[in-house]
Formats: structure tokens, sequence, C-alpha cells
């Protein structure tokens, strides 16, 4: 007679009955593998309930303590920086810088370069300084459009019809006269070492070396160039026809940064300042009063870049040579408007500064009598100072300084 689960065969009564005294049926190989009893109960508490590991006391409260001073360094940059702002905004302080001059010919550039002062006027005459006077060294044939300085090197150039480039030595006050024949409406230059670049009609144009200047390359914009700035092998230029591009040196390469943000029919307008700050980030202001902050690592990857910040106040609608300055952080930025008002923005926040208070006379609250077409700041003995020209007048701002 064959056997079947859970059941016995009684012989007598030649039938099958339930065997209550039979082993269950097999569990889960898991559940089986359990042991019985209290051991049973204590296994399978520990299952339901893992032992979490021990608090380290002394990590977390080191780490507390590093979030701690993080918020606190912040906290600390922010007011300092917010105490800067007001500062820079009660500016007053200004001397005049006299210059020998044989016209009242309004300047038109100037670099500061090294505690040096270098100037051009309307009229082609180059001005350097020399111990505390600035005086004529040369002249050339048309109005002087920029003025760029690089080690020992300074380069003059002059707007044209016959544009020409004045290359000297500021220490042994060497020069030479370049004029190319493919130059026409210089406008703005950089210099780089000795990598000079150009921004000139329709392109610009690149010398490498301008102890051999006879080696030159174009670089095509389709537009004049007005605004330029460079870092090693990259070339950023903004022109007329509101394109900004981007030249890699080495393969000679070119990219559209920006699409046709400022393109468009409906609001084609021309680049007039350009400036690379920060590292990663482009500053871009357009004729139409347009002040834009772009993340260069967007632009790379993007056919076309929104701005992560946008800053308001500044005026223009035709002018194209209006100065532009940066502190030398690239904290704040100074910008000459077409109403003759010089503006200034902190770069970390957007926001523009005000005079402290009304009928101030400062920096900030001054209207000049004529354009100023020369801006900069330096930084000499842990003083920041403001430089411009207006007019035949050259002067100096002391920041954050008033006026006693």
């Amino acid at each position: 007679m064959r056997d079947l689960p859970g059941f016995y065969f009684d012989t007598e009564k030649n039938r099958y009955f339930p065997d209550t005294q039979c082993r269950k049926a097999p569990l889960h190989p898991i559940l089986a593998a359990t042991p019985a009893g209290p051991q049973a109960l204590q296994s399978t508490e520990s299952l339901k309930f893992r032992k979490r590991p021990a608090l380290d006391i002394a990590n977390t409260a080191a780490s507390f303590a590093k979030r701690q001073r993080s918020a606190t360094r912040i906290s600390r940059n922010h007011a300092q920086h917010t105490l800067h702002s007001q500062q820079l905004a009660t500016t007053s302080f200004t001397t005049t810088i006299p210059v020998q001059s044989l016209s009242n010919s309004p300047y038109t550039s100037l670099c500061v370069f090294e505690q040096e002062i270098f100037l051009g006027d309307g009229r082609g005459v180059c001005f350097a300084s020399e111990n505390t006077t600035v005086s004529p060294i040369f002249s050339l044939s048309s109005p002087i459009s920029s003025i760029c300085a690089s080690q020992n090197i300074i380069v003059y150039t002059s707007f044209g019809p016959r544009p020409q480039i004045l290359i000297s030595n500021a220490s042994t006050r060497d020069s030479v006269i370049l004029s190319p024949k493919c130059l026409q409406d210089v406008r703005t230059s950089y210099l780089h070492g000795n990598s000079l670049t150009l921004g000139i009609r329709n392109k610009a144009l690149n010398i490498p070396d301008v102890d051999s200047p006879s080696h030159m390359f174009t670089l095509e914009t389709g537009s004049d160039v007005f605004a330029l700035d460079r870092e090693m092998n990259e070339v950023w230029t903004g022109a007329r026809n509101g394109s900004v591009q981007l030249f890699d040196l080495r393969i000679n390469h070119r990219r559209d940064a920006l699409g046709d943000r400022f393109m468009a029919h409906d609001r084609q307008t021309a680049i007039t300042n350009l400036r690379r700050i920060h590292e990663h980030q482009l500053l871009i202001v357009a004729m139409d009063g347009t002040v834009e902050l772009h993340d260069i690592r967007m632009i790379r990857h993007s056919k076309r870049s929104q701005p992560v910040n946008s800053l308001q106040g500044h005026v223009n609608s035709y002018t194209n040579n209006l100065g532009l300055a940066l502190d030398p952080v690239q904290d704040f930025l100074f910008l000459v408007g077409e109403d003759l008002r010089i503006r200034a923005w902190s770069l970390r926040t957007g926001e523009q500064l005000g005079p402290p208070q009304e009928n101030w006379n400062g920096l900030l609250a001054r209207t000049f009598s004529e354009p100023i077409h020369g801006l900069q700041v330096t930084s000499i003995e842990m003083t920041d100072a403001l430089w411009l020209i207006s007019g035949s007048q050259l002067e100096r701002y002391d920041l954050c300084r008033r006026m006693v």
C-alpha cells in the first residue's frame, strides 16, 4: 500500500486516516534555516530591527562647525561687499592732472600702465608721462583711436583715413610706425605679450609679433569690429552688426558666440564693449544700452546663450566709444553714459550704485561738460583710483575717498 503524505493506512479498517503526528510541510529554505525557540525569536527580531551604527559625535560636531564657518565667511564677505559698495558711492575726491599740450584738442584715448600715463588726442598727438609730467612724444596723421600696453611695449593706433600704428618701447622710448595697406578704420586694439590684435573695418587683424610685423593675418567678422578682448589664443570680437564671435588663433577657427541675440531685425544693435571677467563670464555692452553677463561655458556648448545677469540703467542710443572700466578684482563696473554721467554696478549682485544722498556732488552724481572717451581703474599701493579724460582734461578720482 502506498503512503500518502499526511495520512496513515489502518489495516484493520482498510482505509486512510489523517496523521496528526506527522511533520508539517517543508518551510521556505530561508525560514527553515531559522532556529526554533527563543533563539528563533531573537534572530527574527534582529532581521526586523537592525542595529544602527553608533553616532560619531566628534565627526558630526566637526562637520557642523565647518558648515557654520562657511556660512559665517559668506555672510562676512557679503557684508564687506555691501560696505565697499556704499563707500564707492561716496567717492568725491578728484585731482586734475596737468598735461603739456600745444592745443585744446579733446583727448580720445587713455591708458595707465605701471604708474605711467599715455594719452592720445583728436589731432593725432601721442602723449606719455615722464616723472610727473605728461607731454607729447609723437604725432600721427589722424585721431588716436586706441592705446594698449603689455610688458614694456606701448601701442598707439590712429583711426584713418590713413591709419598708422605707433609701437613704442616704454623703457628706451624707441619707436616704429607701421602703415599696412590693409588697415582701414582702426577702432580698437589689444596687446597680449608681443601679439597685437586690431579691430578694423569688416574684420580683425592679428600681428603675432610686433617685433616682426611683416607677418599678419585677418579674422573675418563680416562687420566693423568695435570691441576686442583676448585670453591666450582666444580672441573675442564685438561688431557693428551685433555679432559676438570667438576665434581660436591656433587652428584659425571661428564660432558665433551668441547667435542672433543682438542681430535680430527687431533689435539689431552694435556691440560697443566686451570684456572677459572672472575666467568664465563675458561682459557685453550694446549700443542700445543693454549690459549683460554671459556664462562662457554655456556659450561654448550652446548656439544661443541667455544672460546670467542683466544690468539696468545704462544710457546709450548711438555712441560707440563710451568709456568702460573694471576695478582690479572685477567686482564693480564703471560705465559712461550718453548723458555724460558715470554709473557703477556691482557685478556680484547686478545692483546699480547710487549717490548716498540728494544734492551730492560726488563722482556718481556729476554731469560732465564734455564726452568721456577714456576710463580706467588702477590699483597703486593698495589705493584704487579711477582715471578719466573729458574734453581736454585728465582727472583722477581716489575711490572711496571723500572731498573734505
